[in-house]
């Protein structure tokens, strides 16, 4: 609770109310991520299963007053911190496999629109990018292990290929991957 301004301080207290409630925002984004990180962490070392953890991040979800999104961006760098980054591509590769598919289920719970899932792979490039480069040199098999486990939907990845063009590093590595999935779907049409 805060004492509403005295008049004295009406007149600058719009200013630092602005700025403080930028603060508090960037704040409450960083502790929403770090608790969802901390639980996932948490669950999967403690080997909880999908629905204890996922009971544990919708609660947080109601609380902060998040998107399903912002839990699964929330939720990928808890999940991906368990990977080596400093082993050769092939293990990487294989670790990654196991993990994904044994936590996809995680994943799927939270993925409820295509939006959702393309907002997710952003998610992962940001992650490949500012935290474990060695994931970002296999980004086309990380992403093809989330396909191919139903996390990620055909649609979402070709969107999200979309959104961002070729100009994108992660786009472009993904370019056999995602020349398969549109022959793919004009197969389908």
């Amino acid at each position: 609770y805060r004492a509403p301004p005295t008049e004295t301080e009406d007149s600058d207290s719009d200013e630092s109310e602005d700025n403080s409630e930028e603060e508090g925002n960037v704040d409450e984004d960083e502790r929403f991520s770090r608790e969802i990180y901390d639980t996932v962490r948490r669950g999967i070392s403690e080997n909880h299963s999908v629905d204890n953890i996922c009971l544990e991040i919708k609660g947080l979800k109601f609380s902060y007053d998040r998107s399903f999104s912002d839990c699964t961006s929330a939720m990928l760098p808890g999940l991906l911190s368990f990977l080596s980054s400093d082993v050769p591509k092939k293990a990487l590769i294989k670790e990654t496999s196991a993990l994904v598919k044994k936590w996809s289920g995680l994943l799927t719970k939270f993925l409820r629109t295509k939006d959702d899932q393309v907002i997710t792979i952003e998610a992962l490039e940001e992650y490949c990018t500012n935290t474990n480069p060695g994931l970002g040199a296999i980004f086309q098999n990380v992403l093809k292990i989330m396909y191919d486990v139903d996390v990620m939907a055909e649609e979402a990845v070709l969107a999200w290929a979309e959104r961002h063009g070729t100009s994108n590093i992660y786009v472009a590595q993904c370019a056999k991957f995602l020349e398969w999935l549109q022959e793919a779907e004009e197969d389908d049409d």
